[in-house]
């Protein structure tokens, strides 16, 4: 996708946005989907969206400032409502469309809804 003021012409092969989504046949990953933005120095930021089996955003990975990986998780409870939520939090290595796991106890900040029934209830 190529936004105003990053023409087509010229830049044929370096898109200002570019989109890749991820399935695996044999169903043993997470689907993802990369993104790669062009940012004002003239490289890309890559980000990813890991989803899961619904198609809901499970896990969110970017590059971190200096290096690194920012990640971000939601969990859903079995009616299907986000349950549980860990803040954005760095962690080591590129960010990529594998799922990244940590322990609760690592992560910085976690929000959790608990639900009376339809309406969710402050913790």
């Amino acid at each position: 996708m190529w936004n105003p003021g990053w023409s087509y012409t010229g830049h044929e092969a370096s898109p200002s946005v570019e989109y890749t989504y991820s399935f695996a046949a044999n169903r043993d990953a997470y689907p993802y989907t990369r993104t790669r933005s062009l940012h004002a120095a003239g490289g890309y930021r890559t980000s990813y969206q890991i989803l899961d089996s619904l198609l809901r955003e499970r896990q969110t990975q970017t590059n971190g400032v200096g290096g690194g990986t920012v990640v971000t998780d939601t969990i859903y409870d079995k009616l299907g409502r986000a349950a549980t939520t860990y803040a954005a939090h760095a962690e080591p290595g590129d960010p990529s469309g594998a799922l990244w796991w940590e322990p609760e106890r690592s992560v910085p900040t976690i929000t959790r809804a608990l639900f009376d029934n339809p309406r969710p209830t402050p913790c």
